[in-house]
């Protein structure tokens, strides 16, 4: 449910919008993207691994001048990653004694969804031509929605907010489309276990594809 919510937010936030905004520096658009996740500050004796997801829903752009301008958007993003981790387990003992040990691996999957809200500043290289580079960047703020660890609710164990820094980069055609590729820096922990030491934070690297209405 709280994935639909997201969902019907984000499409709500763009069709009000545009409904009420007629000026010509103002403009706005949907995007969907492909996320590669991961999280930083793995302990020791576990790895981390890249895990996909969707990124998906809408933005504004503010106009400032023919090269320059801001573009906030309303995502729903997800993150996490995979993880493996190894211990000894105790499974006997030999004819002196001795205890006998094994390596156990385990392995699990952190789902991680998001609301986030980046705010980027964007400059754009050649504006007016059929196609036009640009390079953005900007702060970003997630509201998490749900965490899972495989299906296990950890969303209690988690900050409820995710502030992290984007950066990237990409091309808009004529027609309105446009493809970028960003990294989304986490600069928040992303759990918070009472007593714990953790460290992990969000990281992201995402494919987009928009087009502006």
């Amino acid at each position: 449910m709280r994935k639909v919510f997201g969902l019907v937010c984000a499409m709500m936030f763009i069709a009000g919008i545009s409904s009420v905004a007629r000026a010509q520096d103002l403009s706005f658009g949907w995007k969907a993207g492909l996320n590669m996740a991961n999280l930083t500050d793995a302990g020791e004796g576990v790895s981390y691994k890249a895990k996909t997801g969707i990124a998906l829903g809408g933005f504004a752009v503010f106009k400032v001048n023919d090269n320059l301008s801001i573009q906030p958007e309303f995502l729903y993003t997800q993150k996490g990653n995979k993880i493996e981790y190894s211990y000894e387990d105790l499974v006997g003992f030999d004819a002196l004694w001795n205890p006998i040990y094994e390596t156990v691996t385990e392995k699990f999957k952190v789902k991680l969804d998001y609301i986030e809200i980046p705010v980027l500043v964007k400059y754009s290289f050649s504006p007016g031509e059929s196609t036009c580079p640009f390079i953005f960047a900007g702060p970003a703020l997630g509201i998490l929605m749900s965490a899972k660890a495989d299906s296990t609710n950890i969303k209690s164990d988690c900050n409820s907010l995710d502030i992290g820094l984007v950066l990237g980069g990409g091309v808009e055609l004529e027609s309105g489309v446009s493809i970028d590729l960003r990294y989304d820096m986490g600069m928040t922990k992303v759990f918070d276990f009472e007593g714990g030491d953790n460290k992990e934070k969000n990281t992201v690297i995402s494919l987009m594809v928009g087009y502006k209405l």
